[in-house]
C-alpha cells in the first residue's frame, strides 16, 4: 500500500518504503495503536502529531501547490485534519513520507536497517524524542523483515 500511495508522487523508492515500514513498526506496532499511549497528541499508524501535520501544510505544501493538489486528490483531503491523521491510511502514509522528504539528507539504502534507524531518530523522533535507534531496529526486525 505504501508503494501504491507514494508512486503518483514519485516518492516510492524502496528505501522510502522500508523507512515508513520501520516507522510504523516502531511507532504503532504496525497499527496496533492509533493514538499515543499515555494521552499524547500523536495519531495513526505513524503516530504523527497534529502540530507536525500542520507544519507540513503551512511550511511545505503551501509553497508547492502542485504537490499539495496531488496530496488532496490522492488522500481525498482538503487540508490538515486530525481525523484523517488518525483514520485515513493513505493520508498518513503521505504525511509520514513528506516529513522525511523535507529533510535534505539522502535516504539510507533500503537494506541498511541501522541507517534507517538513524534517519528515523534524526528526522521523525528527533534527538529530544524518547525513542532509540536500538528500539527501532528491534521493531523493524520483528515486524518488517
Amino acid at each position: 500500500m505504501i508503494r501504491e500511495v507514494l508512486a503518483p508522487l514519485g516518492l516510492d523508492s524502496l528505501g522510502a518504503v522500508n523507512l515508513l515500514m520501520g516507522t510504523a513498526a516502531h511507532e504503532s506496532k504496525m497499527g496496533t495503536f492509533w493514538y499515543q499511549i499515555g494521552g499524547g497528541p500523536a495519531l495513526g499508524v505513524f503516530q504523527m502529531e497534529p502540530e507536525t501535520e500542520r507544519d507540513i501544510w503551512d511550511n511545505y505544501l503551501a509553497y508547492r501547490p502542485e504537490l499539495s493538489n496531488k496530496v488532496c486528490v490522492l488522500a481525498r483531503v482538503t487540508g490538515p485534519s486530525p481525523w484523517n491523521l488518525k483514520y485515513n491510511l493513505a493520508y498518513q502514509i503521505i504525511m509520514a513520507r513528506l516529513k522525511y522528504y523535507r529533510n535534505p539528507a539522502p535516504l539510507p539504502a533500503h537494506d541498511d536497517v541501522e541507517g534507517l534507524a538513524k534517519m528515523w531518530k534524526a528526522v521523525y523522533n528527533t534527538p529530544l524524542g524518547a525513542g532509540t535507534e536500538a528500539e527501532f531496529i528491534t521493531n523493524y526486525k520483528e515486524m518488517v523483515t
